[in-house]
């Protein structure tokens, strides 16, 4: 539990006893959410659910970035983690994938994104 105030975010001000209740648990969410992948040698942030724990997969390229959003003023570091991460994902074509499965497999599904 201590280790993990150090990640937590906390306002105060003039409002409703959940809203700070629910800050907290969206900042610690948000962090625990991030997990180191081996293949790529960065921390990304899932999805997490049934892509992540069941299917093995990340799901899509363009989420990560959008749940880093908040890491920029959060948790600089884990910010540019993801950046590099999903840089590493593109290939040297400019190719984007949907996503990435197991290992470093990159696929698209039935998808073609345009990001």
């Amino acid at each position: 539990m201590e280790s993990w105030k150090k990640y937590l975010f906390q306002f105060s001000g003039d409002f409703e006893d959940f809203i700070s209740r629910e800050q907290l648990w969206h900042s610690y969410y948000l962090r625990a959410g991030a997990n180191y992948n081996e293949y790529f040698d960065n921390f990304t942030i899932q999805q997490g659910g049934v892509y992540t724990y069941k299917g093995g997969a990340n799901i899509a390229l363009r989420d990560p970035l959008q749940h880093a959003l908040p890491c920029v003023y959060l948790y600089p570091e884990l910010a540019r983690e993801v950046l590099l991460y999903s840089l590493k994902c593109v290939k040297e074509t400019g190719e984007i994938p949907y996503g990435i499965l197991g290992h470093g497999f990159w696929t698209r599904y039935i998808f073609y994104p345009s990001d």
